[in-house]
């Protein structure tokens, strides 16, 4: 299937406004930046997988989760891809039509939203310097759980929505929050740690290390700590500084998102450079490969992930909320049979053009799966076309789309980082009182 087929039928059958086209365009680019990233997508996507399998999610219900934990990704790197897709210094764009009004769009309807600036805050990163505690860590964890509780309750108890749109934005929200969750485990050096050392106990398996909330209650049980761990949690600095000093972990590991990261399964920094040196590679699963220690990292971040939604279902409201959201169908539709995979088409197709499905050259298993989504150079540009005038080909079926204006209307991501971070300073702002 070209580029071009399936991006343009994924925007068509999974009642995605038209404006979303421009934003995957958008997002294609921006995938391949060097901003701070996440978990590449196979792996974010393969930690979603055991929230589905632990809770029996439909097929249509696990598509819209993966694209609700893609999408603060996606939009973190939407301002540095604008400039490079401006018009007034690339030739190529400026004389391509549909390109104009694709970046047009994207200017207009998502840059006066602040997505991007409220994205920053969805990657636990060290956030100039910010994250100098252990407290300020189990801050945004309290935060992000309250914050997503109540988003959840709020959606499920609108009586204005009909039942998909209750699903699609609960599992929206659930899966920008899972990101969340799982960037802890990425960008941080909570894999690094040694808890055999500790005596912890047989909570968790070997093949992982103990989650956030598995070790935060052996901890607080002992009570001998001031802080609450023994050890310093430390995140990748976000921006890291361009000039001295340098700043380092602990354990004399440069305090970048490059060198901390656990993003993809080699271990490799966004522009390639080999990174496992600066692992603790074989603690507590006696791992001796890098493959082996980021495996560690993801199990950790699946297994926070079941747990996740654990501590949000104890909200009888919630609970139910998800169990309703788990059951979402596939809206009928007259011309696409299966509306579910080329939902999830878009994302994965991008995250693999990219070099952001895992790594720069996955492995083979991953390597199979971005196969299927290859393209040729001379395709791509008719498929960028073909997509950004979608509304001239399928305009009523386009015209009905409204996945995306429900998304914003509902402000998942202003509400998700309540109380977490100002997207006018850039900042995190933190309750002193609560830490």
């Amino acid at each position: 299937m070209s580029f071009c087929r399936s991006a343009n039928s994924w925007a068509s059958i999974s009642g995605i406004n038209k404006k979303l086209w421009p934003l995957l365009l958008i997002c294609f680019f921006s995938a391949g930046s060097k901003t701070a990233s996440a978990f590449d997508t196979a792996w974010h996507n393969y930690a979603c997988d055991a929230v589905v399998k632990a809770n029996n999610f439909s097929s249509f219900s696990k598509s819209l989760l993966y694209i609700g934990d893609w999408l603060p990704d996606c939009y973190q790197g939407i301002q540095v891809s604008l400039s490079y897709l401006d018009l007034k210094h690339n030739v190529m764009f400026s004389y391509t039509p549909g390109i104009k009004r694709a970046v047009t769009d994207v200017k207009s309807g998502y840059e006066n939203k602040k997505m991007q600036k409220l994205s920053v805050f969805l990657h636990f990163d060290d956030i100039n310097q910010a994250l100098d505690s252990n407290e300020k860590f189990h801050y945004i964890f309290m935060k992000l759980l309250e914050n997503t509780s109540q988003i959840i309750r709020d959606i499920y108890s609108q009586k204005d929505l009909n039942e998909i749109t209750k699903q699609k934005n609960i599992l929206l929200t659930l899966g920008s929050s899972l990101h969340v969750v799982q960037d802890f485990y990425a960008h941080t050096n909570w894999a690094d740690q040694n808890f055999s050392e500790y005596d912890i106990g047989n909570e968790y398996s070997v093949a992982r290390a103990p989650t956030y909330f598995e070790a935060y209650k052996f901890f607080q049980s002992k009570k001998t700590q001031k802080s609450n761990f023994p050890f310093t949690i430390e995140a990748g600095i976000y921006p890291y500084p361009t000039s001295p000093p340098f700043p380092k972990t602990k354990d004399g590991v440069p305090k970048s998102h490059a060198h901390l990261n656990h993003d993809n399964i080699l271990l490799e920094a966004p522009d390639g450079r080999k990174m496992a040196r600066f692992h603790k590679i074989g603690t507590e699963h006696g791992s001796h490969f890098a493959a082996e220690h980021q495996q560690y990292a993801v199990a950790s971040a699946a297994a926070a992930s079941k747990e996740w939604i654990r501590l949000l279902s104890k909200n009888v409201v919630v609970k139910s909320a998800i169990q309703l959201a788990g059951e979402a169908q596939t809206p009928p539709t007259i011309i696409f049979k299966d509306q579910t995979k080329l939902l999830m088409e878009g994302t994965i197709r991008t995250s693999c053009i990219a070099k952001h499905w895992d790594g720069q050259k996955p492995e083979a298993e991953s390597q199979k799966i971005c196969n299927k989504y290859q393209y040729s150079s001379s395709c791509s540009l008719i498929n960028i076309l073909r997509g950004s005038c979608a509304p001239f080909i399928t305009p009523v079926t386009v015209k009905t789309n409204k996945f995306f204006v429900l998304f914003h209307k509902s402000q998942i991501f202003e509400r998700l980082i309540e109380g977490i971070g100002n997207p006018d300073t850039g900042l995190y702002e933190f309750d002193s009182d609560a830490l």
